[in-house]
């Protein structure tokens, strides 16, 4: 008689700590889930340097090419080698938060012909190098064109333009010297 009481007595222990651990996990999540984020809009989708170089590449480039900008770079490559889907993820994961500043496209069917990143102080950093070595790295492996140009706060269409024509990209009539003034003129 006396241990089946203790019996009893642990079981209706055990379960109101059940009891209580599944009502404390649940207050826990609700209380999680009423947090309300706050978010504002960011001022542009692309930097002053960013935006003006766009604007390079829009004078430059004839009417075959629609230029995108900061595209993920999972949504241009994708893992060829994987031997399993851990492999395939392994490697989608190294590609899936990064983005090229630029991609540019075969306007009629939006097929890929080149990306474009625009290197700043930043990639001056070792984490910076090796992000770039293995962007370098994923693109050839693609048979991708990958060009690279300086920020700069100014560009000498020539030369940029020189650049994509070296690389098979048709460009069309332009002034010689691009150099917005602001954010505003970067056109």
């Amino acid at each position: 008689m006396f241990s089946s009481a203790i019996w009893i007595y642990l079981g209706v222990a055990v379960f109101f700590t059940y009891v209580l651990i599944v009502s404390l996990k649940t207050n826990r999540q609700q209380s999680s889930d009423k947090t309300k984020f706050t978010y504002k809009v960011k001022k542009s989708l692309f930097s002053p340097a960013e935006r003006s170089f766009l604007g390079v590449l829009h004078r430059l480039l004839n009417d075959n090419y629609e230029v995108l900008g900061k595209v993920r770079i999972s949504d241009v490559l994708s893992p060829d080698n994987a031997n399993n889907k851990k492999d395939w993820w392994s490697s989608f994961n190294k590609i899936s938060s990064k983005y090229f500043d630029y991609v540019i496209c075969n306007k009629k069917d939006l097929s890929f012909v080149a990306v474009i990143e625009l290197d700043d102080a930043s990639h001056n950093r070792a984490s910076r190098i090796e992000r770039d070595d293995f962007v370098n790295s994923a693109c050839q492996s693609a048979n991708l064109k990958l060009l690279r140009f300086k920020a700069a706060r100014g560009y000498k269409l020539s030369e940029v333009a020189q650049i994509l024509g070296d690389n098979g990209l048709a460009v069309g009539d332009f002034s010689e010297v691009y150099a917005p003034r602001s954010e505003q003129e970067a056109v």
